[in-house]
């Protein structure tokens, strides 16, 4: 079950949502991010990578509550 978009700002931030504990199921649960966009690398300067790249993720960190 999606989520609601998040817009996400250019720059570091902590980005926080509530995804309501009913779509959660006991055990193993996928997690997807998706992003509108991505950038290559070397389309922005120097650089040799072409990867489409969106987003630079830190850490993830889930928490359920009853």
């Amino acid at each position: 079950v999606a989520a609601p978009p998040l817009a996400l700002p250019g720059t570091w931030t902590v980005v926080e949502t509530l995804v309501p504990q009913d779509r959660w199921r006991t055990g193993v649960n996928d997690v997807r991010l998706t992003f509108a966009r991505g950038t290559r690398p070397s389309d922005l300067g120097p650089s040799a990578d072409q990867r489409d790249l969106a987003a630079a993720i830190d850490y993830l960190r889930i928490v359920v509550e009853p």
